[in-house]
């Protein structure tokens, strides 16, 4: 399963839960300029250049899902410079880590829709094909976003899991797990 709540991407996740299978192709990797949503989620003006990092990832040889991670200027040159993270054979998150980018906190919102043609055409999944599509900002201890990012998962390969636990006052947690 991949833990939406952990501070860890889908490498980290899928191996610690014990699916070493898990393996990444890059579909473009570069400076670009970023998206509105992106440059509203990192808090930069628009038309801000950027990384941006497209890779589908795979689990047993299936296809699960698509992701593009949006980084700001200040972080571009690390993500450059990992030539393991563009080539699809090392993690971002543990490349940002090295860097001293760790996270702080990371908002993820989810929604159920239906692909766009570009996505099912990376996941070879028909137009309008029901996909969790998930939007995330991670931040750093100064409340500084450094990576966003919009993965679309096939839960029919990854499913989507939810174990509740209690705290010590007696409240209902929720950690999803895929």
């Amino acid at each position: 399963g991949w833990l939406i709540e952990g501070p860890g991407g889908f490498l980290e996740n899928g191996i610690e839960h014990g699916n070493p299978r898990v393996s990444t192709s890059v579909i473009s990797a570069g400076e670009q300029p970023l998206p509105d949503e992106a440059t509203t989620a990192l808090r930069l003006p628009r038309g801000t250049v950027g990384f941006v990092l497209e890779r589908v990832r795979r689990v047993d040889g299936e296809l699960a899902l698509f992701s593009t991670n949006y980084t700001p200027p200040s972080v571009a040159p690390v993500v450059a410079a990992a030539a393991g993270v563009r080539h699809g054979s090392s993690s971002l998150t543990m490349a940002l880590q090295a860097a001293g980018y760790t996270a702080a906190g990371a908002r993820r919102v989810i929604h159920a829709v239906a692909a766009p043609s570009a996505v099912a055409s990376h996941l070879k999944v028909r137009t309008g094909t029901p996909l969790l599509c998930i939007r995330s900002t991670t931040w750093d201890q100064s409340l500084v976003p450094y990576d966003y990012y919009e993965t679309w998962l096939r839960t029919d390969v990854v499913p989507l899991e939810v174990d509740a636990t209690t705290t010590r006052a007696g409240v209902e947690e929720g950690t999803a797990l895929m």
